[in-house]
């Protein structure tokens, strides 16, 4: 379809209008009764139709393509994007002198935004849309000023031909002759603008003739005197007090004064410019008309300049001169004298001298006043306080008095010196006050500022004790409110983590078990409101005092001394600290029994000496039973996937060693690869994540594991008879496009705990969290997923991912556990992952061998696992 005869409708006022899309075109200019018009113009928005979204399947590819490109930002077609910069191109050669001022504004305002989107270095689609709407908003606003044409006209028709060729001088005249016909008839808006148009172009194509120029006589220079006259007569009209006078008015007279300026800037003038500037600036001045109410204003303002601070002849000078216009503005007898009168004003005004004297005797006092303002009274007699300041602020009106003068000064320091001869200290109240200071709690604020509020209040004491004199006392007194105005608070989340390490460092062996066990439940239930979220002050500050109260609640014990129960506790974390999976379960369980037994004769702050003592003896004998498990598989070994040429390899990962075998339990293909090769990644990811929690007992490889849980999960089938990653092979897969089942994870380790007996006690491995971070790649993919991970570790999980390890390609989507990763982990940090696929050319397997931005950003999916101990505590990874 040709261009030409595409259409776009848009909305302009009310009425719908059709315009070509390539066309420039313009629409009509109508002259109303109130001398006022519309104007617009079309976008001419070439190559700028958006794909079409009515119908499912683009909604579709739209949403595909949005997951591919989650990150990316597309730049605007270049075709689109160089019609959108000719069209503002062209609006920029507008005439705008046509149309009213006020939507001439409207216009200029959105060709501004129009023009600063072109200069954007980059471009988009929707950029351009937006740039053509702000542009064509201005356009639909303009309105044609009946008036301002018919300047135009006559501005157009005064143009000087005599130094243009001949041609050019008939093609300018014509199109004047021409706008100067419709302009009177007004019969089609667009044949208008067109002319309008025509005139502006025909003025700018006027060539001079050189050879007429030539043989053209001199122009004559303006007489020197009545150039200077006119350049005095223009200075004098720019001091003219504006603000008396009508808007409409005023606004006549800057044009001409603007008129008559710009002759006084042109570097040689004729006495015909210098006439023609009298006649534009006195055609202003003639149409000046004064406002009873913006005179009245200008006269209560006037009376309002607050004098204090110059001469007493030019305040007096100042003071008759608007006095004098206050009458005429009330008679407004005489228009002469009436605008002398303002004259006079402005000028005395202007003449206005600084009194240095009491300009600075002013600032002192000023000074002195605010040290005044900021003296403690607490430390004083009610009565002594209460005169001190009634007499100062006597002093601050008296300072502030709109004609202040020397006396007034003097008034002031002597109001506030009284105040301060009938003050009278109260030594109960001044104990009060440092006191209050000494006792405060002041770990919510920096030592650096605490230390000195802290200093100043014993100083202040010991000076107080010593009866030391008045001054000496202010001082103190001065230098405690300066200490405490500048202490610094600590934002209230650090001040909730300072006050729970502060309170976890208390010593609960001197308190009640019953007092000591609600501390720590509330101790515990504030440290997992701090690690859920991030808090409001206010959240914060409810949290401190939960503790607070908490901590006040704590009765002391009366049962065994501190050095018996340390003793055992000593003993209690050595127990802790034993790895289970090291030892024989039966003298493993047997040490936990004694363990449990122990922890609770510790934290009963009743038990005596004897009975705590007796506890201790028993759990160390249950520690020296314990007995090593032998023949056990290599604390390093874990589970691969798929290992290029052999069964088992070992890789530097990290710069620690790690084996890795293919389970003896994979059935093994024509080609060297197994059924659970092929497709095992997620169940390897579960048994070596179970490995690094040290929950697989002695005796059990991680490669066995990995295999039953792969052989639960497909229901035994193998690839030939259909296990792919949509129906079976993959962990708790629901979907390519949703997080891992969570329930159906837990079932495959119910069974294969079941099936192979790994638990024992309260040990468990249980998934907590999962989400979906969709197939997009970039920055923010990446901080997403880091964000979520780092969240996990926070908490102690342990963490799976599935990586697309090349990218985009689906045939690398790879199941990987996380290994390690820096402290306060961030997008782009260290972190390493055990990966159980080390094929052809893959050092340390798919996805560790990507960058450490590329194994978070390409992340698809995540799913986190909570460990518990024989005794039910959770084991918390070792990120």
């Amino acid at each position: 379809m040709d261009a030409s005869k595409r259409f776009k409708m848009y909305k302009s006022g009310k009425q719908w209008v059709v315009a070509g899309l390539l066309a420039l075109s313009f629409l009509g200019v109508g002259i109303s009764s109130n001398n006022h018009v519309h104007a617009d113009q079309t976008i001419p928005a070439a190559q700028s139709t958006k794909p079409a979204q009515n119908t499912q399947q683009s909604q579709n590819a739209l949403t595909n393509q949005a997951k591919e490109k989650a990150t990316t930002t597309s730049t605007a077609d270049s075709k689109l994007k160089q019609a959108f910069t000719d069209y503002v191109t062209i609006n920029q050669k507008r005439v705008l002198a046509v149309y009213t001022q006020a939507s001439a504004d409207i216009f200029r305002a959105g060709l501004a935004t129009a023009v600063k989107t072109t200069q954007q270095p980059t471009l988009t689609d929707d950029q351009i849309y937006s740039g053509y709407g702000a542009l064509n908003n201005g356009i639909s606003q303009l309105q044609i000023d009946a008036s301002n044409l018919a300047n135009y006209v006559n501005q157009a028709k005064a143009v000087d031909l005599s130094n243009y060729t001949q041609a050019s001088r008939d093609n300018f005249t014509t199109k004047v002759n021409t706008l100067a016909n419709l302009a009177k008839n007004a019969q089609n808006s667009v044949t208008l603008l067109n002319a309008i148009n025509a005139v502006r172009d025909a003025q700018a194509a006027l060539t001079i003739d050189q050879a007429h120029r030539t043989t053209q006589p001199a122009t004559p220079t303006a007489d020197p005197k009545l150039k200077k006259d006119f350049t005095d007569y223009v200075t004098i009209n720019q001091k003219r007090v504006l603000a008396v006078y009508t808007q409409a008015s005023a606004d006549i007279f800057r044009a001409g004064l603007a008129t008559a300026v710009k002759t006084t800037q042109q570097p040689t003038l004729t006495d015909d410019q210098i006439y023609s500037g009298y006649g534009a600036l006195n055609n202003g001045i003639s149409q000046l008309q004064i406002d009873a109410s913006n005179l009245a204003n200008y006269v209560n303002q006037a009376k309002a300049v607050d004098l204090s601070n110059y001469t007493q002849a030019s305040r007096d000078n100042f003071t008759t001169k608007v006095n004098t216009l206050a009458n005429l503005a009330k008679n407004a007898q005489n228009s002469v004298t009436l605008l002398n009168a303002i004259n006079a004003v402005r000028d005395a005004q202007a003449a206005l001298t600084i009194d240095h004297t009491i300009v600075d005797q002013a600032q002192q006092l000023q000074d002195y006043l605010h040290v005044q303002q900021k003296r403690v009274l607490a430390v004083y007699t009610d009565y002594s306080a209460s005169y001190f300041s009634k007499q100062l602020d006597k002093a601050v009106n008296t300072y502030h008095s709109i004609n202040r003068s020397m006396n007034d000064i003097n008034q002031s320091y002597a109001q506030v010196n009284d105040g301060i001869a009938n003050l009278r200290w109260d030594s109960q109240k001044l104990a009060n006050y440092y006191n209050t200071a000494i006792d405060a709690q002041t770990w919510q604020y920096t030592k650096v500022t605490a230390q000195p509020y802290k200093d100043a209040a014993y100083s202040l004491q010991k000076l107080a004790e010593e009866k030391a004199d008045s001054g000496t006392l202010v001082t103190a007194v001065n230098r405690l409110r300066d200490t405490q105005a500048s202490l610094v608070t600590i934002p209230s989340e650090i001040q909730l983590v300072d006050y729970i390490h502060q309170l976890q460092n208390i010593d609960l062996n001197h308190y009640t078990k019953d007092s000591g066990d609600a501390f720590n439940d509330k101790l515990y239930q504030i440290v997992d409101f701090y690690h859920a979220d991030r808090h409001s002050d206010a959240q914060n500050q409810d949290a401190i005092n939960q503790l607070t109260t908490a901590k006040n609640r704590l009765i002391k014990s009366t049962g065994a001394d501190s050095t018996t129960r340390n003793n055992l506790l000593t003993t209690i974390r050595q127990a802790q600290a034993v790895h289970g999976w090291l030892y024989r379960n039966y003298t493993y369980q047997n040490m936990n029994n004694v363990l449990a037994k122990a922890v609770d004769v510790y934290h009963n702050q009743d038990a005596d000496n004897a009975t705590v003592n007796q506890n201790n003896a028993e759990l160390k004998q249950a520690i020296n039973s314990l007995i090593l498990a032998y023949n056990r598989w290599h604390d390093n070994d874990y589970s691969a996937q798929f290992l290029a040429g052999a069964r088992q390899n070992s890789f530097n990962i990290g710069g620690k060693t790690y084996n890795f075998k293919i389970t003896d339990q994979a059935n093994t293909h024509s080609y060297g690869r197994t059924n659970f090769v092929a497709a095992g990644c997620t169940e390897n990811a579960l048994a070596n994540a179970m490995k690094l929690a040290g929950l697989l007992p002695d005796g059990f490889k991680v490669s066995d594991v990995a295999a039953k849980a792969w052989n639960i999960q497909t229901g035994g089938l193998d690839v030939s008879q259909g296990v792919t990653r949509y129906n079976q092979q993959s962990l708790g897969s629901v979907g390519d496009y949703a997080a891992v089942s969570m329930s159906q994870v837990s079932n495959v380790i119910a069974q294969t705990n079941q099936q192979l007996g790994l638990f024992s006690g309260q040990q468990n491995f249980i998934p907590v969290g999962s989400t979906y971070f969709g197939y997009g790649l970039g920055y923010n993919k990446g901080v997403m997923v880091a964000n979520q991970i780092q969240q996990w570790r926070s908490q102690g999980y342990f963490v799976t991912l599935l990586v697309r390890a090349a990218g985009t390609n689906d045939s690398a989507d790879h199941a990987v556990t996380v290994l390690s990763m820096d402290q306060d982990f961030r997008y782009g940090d260290n972190i390493n992952v055990l990966d159980s696929y080390h094929g052809v050319g893959s050092y340390n397997g798919l996805a560790q061998g990507l960058s450490n931005m590329q194994k978070v950003q390409y992340a698809y999916k995540a799913i986190a696992y909570k460990a518990v101990d024989w005794n039910g505590n959770q084991i918390w990874n070792q990120y």
